[in-house]
């Protein structure tokens, strides 16, 4: 078969949520954002008794695939959002990091902490009273400790592969 030929099946393809009546999709949107089984129910849209919503999204029941078909999608949409978000926290985290450094004598660290915190840089160590300029310090010795030590990782490797050279031109004198 060959790649249209797969998307137009694909396309003729109908959800199990776009099968049902509207009724039941509005119960699955619901449901999804964690309106309880009675709630649901006493929806004018619904207005059915709640232990026939509960049937409707039991194993078998006329909701129960295409649900858990819907929240296996917004699941991975929801992924997906995330990592995306991640990136750019990440992005951030640099510029973060600038402003610290400037902004640390003067005690604007508030935004700039919460940044470098959802970038995963934050302090290992919690005090009981902790100001955001002594978090401020904790966080800069702790990347210029991790610095320090992939700079002497680079370091270690170069003269590994200077002595390395040494050595073998030595032997050639041989």
């Amino acid at each position: 078969m060959s790649t249209m030929q797969q998307n137009a099946t694909n396309s003729n393809i109908i959800s199990a949520y776009e099968q049902l009546e509207p009724r039941l999709q509005f119960a699955i949107d619901l449901r999804l954002r964690n309106v309880s089984h009675a709630d649901i129910a006493k929806q004018k849209e619904i207005s059915v008794t709640p232990q026939t919503v509960r049937r409707w999204f039991m194993k078998g029941g006329a909701c129960y695939l295409a649900f858990k078909e819907e929240e296996r999608i917004r699941k991975r949409e929801n992924k997906k959002r995330r990592e995306k978000l991640d990136e750019y926290v990440n992005e951030l985290a640099p510029d973060a990091l600038l402003v610290v450094e400037e902004e640390m004598r003067k005690g604007n660290l508030k935004a700039a902490l919460e940044i470098l915190k959802m970038a995963g840089l934050s302090p290992v160590q919690k005090f009981e009273d902790v100001t955001p300029e002594s978090e401020g310090i904790l966080l800069l010795r702790k990347i210029i400790e991790e610095r320090r030590h992939e700079t002497q990782s680079v370091l270690t490797v170069q003269d590994t592969q200077k002595t390395d050279t040494a050595v073998s031109g030595s032997e050639d004198d041989f």
